[in-house]
């Protein structure tokens, strides 16, 4: 199974950026159903009911 390049973008930080970015990411989507994670502009993005 291949890595998305979101996943990837996330892997390859160094600590403490890996934890606080995968941790931030968890409370932006726990959010709102409506929430999603999209790859735009060479880096994670999150999009509101896809918007």
């Amino acid at each position: 199974m291949q890595l998305s390049q979101i996943d990837t973008f996330y892997l390859t930080k160094d600590e403490p950026n890996h934890s606080c970015l995968l941790a931030l990411r968890d409370i932006i989507m726990a959010q709102d159903p409506g929430i999603t994670a999209e790859w735009k502009y060479n880096m994670p993005f999150f999009c509101y009911k896809g918007l």
